[in-house]
């Protein structure tokens, strides 16, 4: 058994920073793809007599590039992760989740999100890993939000037994359990 758990253990960090490198390696190539769409967006809006279908279809293709960053970003910090030895420590959650929401404002901003949070507790755990975690679950209650809806998100939190259990609702399009 404990062969098995060395093995996969060994697995396991082969693994993230295999994903580690790869996200690296993909940065510098989509960086140049995102400045040369850039550039002829520029060229495109000031000689093509304002061409809407090139300009849109530029637009879609700048967009997916963004995604794919947003993509790439999250392998890293996914391959991070695991790598990160900040130790444990009492973690206020009003704070991670105030920082989790400055990092996506933008999001938050073009979407309308409204993020309703009943004084979350302090936790026992690690700040960046919590960090991600709310940041990550904000991201995806903004992104799978009904179409022409504003997201609405609610995050609880109560103490059980000495345990806490956070919980992160919203009114998106869900999943088939």
């Amino acid at each position: 058994l404990e062969e098995k758990a060395e093995s996969l253990q060994l697995a396991n960090n082969e693994l993230q920073q295999f994903a580690g490198a790869v996200a690296h390696d993909l940065k510098v190539p989509l960086h140049s793809i995102r400045t040369t769409i850039d550039q002829i967006l520029k060229e495109c809006r000031s000689e093509c007599d304002g061409s809407q279908p090139i300009i849109e279809q530029m637009n879609i293709v700048k967009e997916t590039a963004e995604r794919m960053s947003q993509m790439i970003a999250s392998m890293l910090n996914y391959a991070a992760l695991e790598s990160c030895h900040e130790a444990f420590g009492n973690v206020p959650l009003d704070e991670v989740l105030n920082a989790a929401k400055q990092t996506i404002q933008r999001s938050i901003d073009a979407t309308g999100a409204e993020i309703a949070a009943d004084a979350p507790p302090v936790v026992w755990g690690d700040r960046v890993q919590l960090s991600t975690l709310f940041q990550e679950l904000l991201v995806n209650a903004i992104k799978y939000a009904k179409p022409g809806t504003r997201p609405r998100i609610r995050i609880t939190g109560e103490t059980l037994s000495g345990a806490v259990r956070i919980k992160v609702s919203d009114d998106g399009i869900g999943f088939d359990p």
